[in-house]
């Protein structure tokens, strides 16, 4: 009786060994998925936050760049014909235009007029000055300027011993208090009577930085 006794309670507690065990496994294995689940949750959220910042940052740099395209640009038009005269006063058309989103305020403009040739250096013997003016988004603004150019350098011009060039200087600001320069210069091109432009730049005098990534 006492041996049936003794194998009894060697079962039993074989029994309450083998269940503990199981369950210290059952929990070390529930344990292990909980840690996956909550590392993916974990993992999801800082990809889900960083998906956010990146978004974030990609709208503010396209509205910065936005902020950027939005603004006037102004070009001088010289598709009009000048009036070379021999004696008389030459007149030659001005035609400046705003081919921006923006007006164009405080515009001001200075014009040169330069003889050169192979032989003899720029030589500025005219200059204007134009402005302060606005124009509008799409619109321009014509005038043109007016000179002597004397006999003897009318016949250098017209006989193409020496070219006449206009450089042009025009300064400007943004209703939002950005300011730019435009600088262009032309030659005249008698075959096409008119002048040609050989150069043209506009820079941003105060230009606002994008932040990169």
């Amino acid at each position: 009786m006492y041996a049936w006794s003794t194998s009894y309670t060697a079962l039993i507690t074989a029994a309450f060994t083998v269940v503990i065990a199981l369950a210290t496994i059952a929990y070390v294995v529930y344990t292990a998925k909980l840690w996956q689940e909550t590392k993916k949750s974990a993992d999801a959220a800082t990809k889900a936050a960083e998906a956010a910042n990146i978004s974030a940052q990609a709208a503010k740099e396209s509205a910065d760049a936005a902020a950027i395209l939005h603004r006037p640009l102004i070009a001088w038009d010289n598709s009009a014909t000048p009036s070379i005269s021999n004696e008389g006063t030459s007149r030659i058309p001005i035609d400046l235009h705003n081919f921006g989103t923006l007006s164009a305020i405080h515009l001001k403009a200075h014009f040169e007029l330069h003889t050169e040739s192979t032989t003899e250096s720029r030589n500025l013997f005219f200059y204007s000055d134009l402005g302060p003016l606005e124009i509008p988004p799409q619109s321009g603004h014509h005038t043109a300027l007016f000179l002597k150019l004397g006999k003897d350098r009318h016949m250098k011009v017209t006989s193409a011993t020496t070219n006449l060039i206009l450089t042009l200087k025009a300064s400007y600001d943004t209703p939002d208090g950005r300011e730019f320069e435009y600088t262009a210069e032309a030659k005249l091109d008698l075959a096409q009577d008119r002048f040609v432009t050989s150069k043209s730049e506009t820079r941003d005098l105060h230009p606002r930085p994008i932040t990169p990534r």
